[in-house]
């Protein structure tokens, strides 16, 4: 488990500080590096071969976005400038993508005056610049987050406003491949701000989980349900106090959604994790707030292989002197319903494959809770199916292995994608020749 604070020192103004732990979530080894200048955390991926590369920004004059790259034992490997020339480049998520490349976003600002602008670019395995965009739609904000969908495009979450208006909406942009632009859409929630988090369903819709301040001082949590083209199918508010905020999104398949993030604890004013379980249409299940000692700031939320629940964030003491300090933790779920108890079990597929890259031949492994048909395939980077591995095969709960000899292919990046129920799972592959 990977995560980053900002921290200073005396040589340098702020630095990024990265740690990574176990599977128990003790701490491997942690790291704290950057620049003399402000150095502000955005994103990390972790990289097939277990390279670990973190995305920031440094905030000064040049406004440059950084990569830097770790071993999987903490050795530094490299640091490399990306972005714009002499524009503030500010990278908000860095991901791998399904062909095995690197996609990174986030905002670019563009001064006197300065204005705000969507930006999307894509690597090549070694880091190298593919493409790069920018998008701006009247008065686009920030972009607060970015998935790449089913199809190989891309879907932006930001916040829009129109004119000199003090209300900001949620804007999700939708781009192909190449990212070029499909659609957008405006979603009105009358806020003063607002930050989101975004995930395609498994019918090729989306839902937005968001925080929405209004009436200047009040926070409320919101999930909006879209369908394909972005058009609104259902919207939801959850209310438990004056101070809501919603982080992170997670989609049980078939059953429902998981939205993490923080609200005030019941007996004071400090904040707690908050973690709300809603079904297909929203409707809250049930609620959980989990805290302790000053406040609890939950800003990272994933499943686990064994289906289990890791969320993560920061702790603030509230006292003198000032102390934070990160924290994880790893949960399961028991979700009381009336009348009778519902017993969660998330729908959560293990998959992954060694070596990759590789030459002609790979190990497929993956889990399963079940028994039950299971389909493995190779996709090309449009969906078409490139090889059948086990077309609908029986296979018991628990672990398997299946050797894929993909000799017959040309070389570049693929799709391996496991399929058990209306339950699936992707993996990208890189095949070398």
């Amino acid at each position: 488990m990977e995560g980053m604070i900002n921290t200073q020192d005396i040589a340098h103004r702020e630095d990024v500080f990265l740690i990574v732990a176990d599977s128990t979530g003790d701490s491997l080894w942690s790291r704290h590096f950057g620049t003399p200048d402000y150095d502000f955390g955005g994103s990390l991926y972790c990289t097939p071969q277990g390279d670990i590369i973190v995305a920031y920004l440094v905030y000064g004059d040049s406004g440059t976005c950084l990569l830097t790259a770790f071993n999987a034992d903490g050795d530094s490997l490299w640091t490399r400038s990306f972005g714009e020339v002499n524009l503030t480049t500010s990278p908000n998520k860095v991901f791998l993508t399904q062909e095995g490349e690197v996609a990174i976003t986030g905002v670019l600002l563009i001064n006197q005056p300065i204005t705000p602008f969507f930006w999307l670019a894509k690597l090549d395995s070694t880091n190298r610049q593919l493409w790069s965009r920018t998008y701006r739609d009247q008065e686009i904000t920030r972009c607060r987050d970015c998935i790449q969908t089913m199809d190989g495009g891309y879907a932006l979450l930001g916040t829009f406003r129109r004119g000199n208006s003090s209300v900001y909406n949620l804007y999700l942009l939708r781009t192909d491949s190449d990212g070029e632009i499909l659609w957008s859409q405006v979603y009105d929630v009358g806020a003063y701000w607002a930050t989101g988090s975004i995930v395609q369903t498994n019918d090729d819709g989306f839902a937005i989980a968001a925080t929405v301040h209004r009436n200047r001082g009040w926070t409320d949590a919101i999930l909006i349900r879209t369908d394909r083209n972005g058009d609104v199918l259902w919207t939801q508010e959850y209310d438990h106090s004056f101070g809501d905020d919603c982080q992170c999104l997670l989609e049980l398949p078939n059953t429902g959604f998981i939205l993490t993030g923080h609200s005030k604890s019941e007996n004071s004013d400090d904040n707690d994790a908050w973690i709300i379980i809603v079904n297909s249409q929203g409707e809250m299940l049930c609620s959980a707030l989990i805290g302790g000692v000053g406040d609890q700031f939950c800003y990272l939320s994933r499943f686990t292989p064994d289906g289990s629940l890791v969320l993560g964030g920061y702790n603030f003491s509230g006292i003198f002197p000032y102390v934070f300090k990160c924290w994880l933790l790893k949960i399961n779920f028991v979700i009381n319903s009336t009348p009778e108890p519902l017993i969660f079990t998330p729908h959560y597929l293990s998959l992954y494959s060694y070596p990759n890259p590789f030459n002609a031949r790979t190990t497929i492994t993956f889990d399963l809770a079940a028994s039950s048909a299971v389909n493995l395939t190779i996709l090309d980077p449009l969906g078409r199916v490139v090889q059948e591995l086990t077309p609908q095969e029986w296979m018991g709960a628990g672990k398997h292995s299946i050797s894929a000899d993909l000799s017959n292919i040309p070389a570049g990046g693929y799709i391996v994608r496991l399929t058990q129920n209306n339950n699936y799972k992707t993996f990208p592959i890189i095949l070398t020749k």
